[in-house]
């Protein structure tokens, strides 16, 4: 009988009310008619083995019958790609619990048609030749590099699952591990660090025009919270989450997010009890200085929520007491820049300009600003901090000429050798 078909009797009669036994000696019978190696029980690990190739690759369970449900997975080739992306993908929210947003960037990833051709193959069809070429032919589009990586993260968290030891679909991982071959295809990145931030000006023109909405209308909360991300630094997931009892004087204490959450087609948030960066596992977030100027701004909105009798826990409420929507957030911003003229539309360029123009130019050192923007130092020096090219070669030509000398001529011009011994003899003068 094959095994497919022996399972789907299985499913039969344990559906007419068939005993364990009854069913089990169907499965065995059937799977011993493909499986030739030896199975044993291993009483000193209290445990069932058996081999299943011919170089040397075994399975093991705790139960004879364990066993037997591993070989007929091992065996059965209804395990496709596509099926076994969602046993795996299941298998991570049970265990590892990920974001709603992370699991729906997954199955975003996953509907993309690169995936057509390897859906309905089965794990054991898959071989790394086969995937070098999948992902060669991919890099060809030209993709950048994170969206490549997503795409590879996918073939990833099919075949972890499938090389697991406690599903065994197939005896080794074919995704291949070196990226060099392919990365020479990736978009190249066409902005500079700089092109990513909002421009000391751009800022200036944001919060201006962010001070007229807010006098000429009676609340507008969610031009406050644009114009306070100007002057803090803040995600915006952060900023809706804050509460009136996180303000510490002239500090804020930064340790919540406003996260997305799916259910059965609806979008909704939740109040999340730690910072994107602390993934997951609150460790008391950070603590922000206010400037005097923010305090006044908050003072502001307090004395407004007053007025207008609106009594929430949240610092940026809508007049019904409720957070504002980070979704709503990020369009009001993509609105205001647009009205503005201004090519960069989200927060993020409001996050690195605060870095750069605000925080580096007080002579903030990287491991502070860190500390005050929630990331790593290695993320502020790398993707957050760019210099100014003008001020950058002014301060070198500067350099340069206490080096040299100003007024430089070819028959002054001293080597590096002569400039040391030079200064050698000026130190002997100076300690005789």
């Amino acid at each position: 009988m094959e095994l497919i078909h022996a399972l789907e009797v299985c499913d039969k009669m344990y559906e007419v009310g068939a005993t364990n036994d009854e069913i089990m000696k169907v499965k065995k019978k059937a799977i011993l008619e493909k499986h030739h190696h030896k199975i044993t029980y291993i009483e000193k690990k209290n445990y069932w083995q058996t081999l299943i190739d011919s170089e040397g690759h075994r399975i093991t369970a705790k139960t004879e019958e364990a066993l037997f449900e591993k070989l007929a997975r091992y065996y059965c080739s209804e395990y496709t790609f596509d099926s076994v992306f969602e046993l795996a993908l299941q298998e991570k929210i049970e265990t590892e619990n990920p974001k709603e947003l992370t699991v729906m960037d997954y199955r975003s990833t996953y509907r993309l048609s690169v995936f057509d051709s390897l859906k309905e193959m089965t794990l054991k069809e898959i071989t790394p030749i086969i995937l070098k070429k999948f992902l060669m032919d991919y890099s060809l589009q030209h993709p950048k590099k994170k969206q490549f990586l997503k795409v590879k993260g996918i073939l990833n968290i099919v075949f972890e699952y499938a090389t697991d030891p406690e599903h065994h679909l197939v005896t080794e991982n074919p995704v291949p591990k070196n990226n060099r071959p392919y990365a020479k295809n990736f978009a190249p990145s066409s902005r500079k660090a700089e092109d990513k931030a909002f421009s000391e000006n751009e800022v200036m023109k944001l919060q201006e025009y962010l001070l007229k909405k807010i006098h000429a209308k009676e609340y507008d909360i969610y031009a406050y919270a644009i114009l306070f991300s100007s002057f803090t630094g803040l995600r915006v997931g952060e900023i809706p989450a804050l509460k009136w009892e996180d303000l510490k004087g002239n500090a804020l204490h930064v340790h919540a997010q406003q996260s997305l959450t799916q259910e059965n087609g609806h979008y909704g948030f939740f109040y999340e009890g730690c910072t994107k960066n602390e993934k997951g596992v609150s460790n008391d977030g950070r603590f922000v200085p206010l400037s005097s100027q923010v305090v006044s701004l908050l003072s502001e909105i307090r004395e407004k929520q007053n007025k207008l009798g609106i009594c929430s826990e949240w610092i940026f409420s809508k007049e019904d007491g409720t957070w504002i929507d980070k979704r709503y957030y990020d369009h009001r911003l993509r609105a205001v820049s647009k009205d503005l003229g201004l090519s960069l539309t989200n927060n993020h360029a409001l996050r690195m300009a605060f870095n750069s123009y605000v925080l580096t130019t007080m002579g903030i050192e990287a491991p502070d600003r860190a500390k005050i923007l929630g990331h790593t130092v290695e993320t502020n020096l790398q993707c957050y901090t760019f210099s100014h090219q003008d001020d950058f070669l002014s301060e070198m030509t500067e350099k340069l000429d206490n080096f040299y000398g100003v007024a430089c001529r070819s028959h002054n011009i001293l080597s590096f050798s002569a400039k040391r011994e030079t200064r050698k003899v000026a130190t002997l003068r100076a300690s005789k």
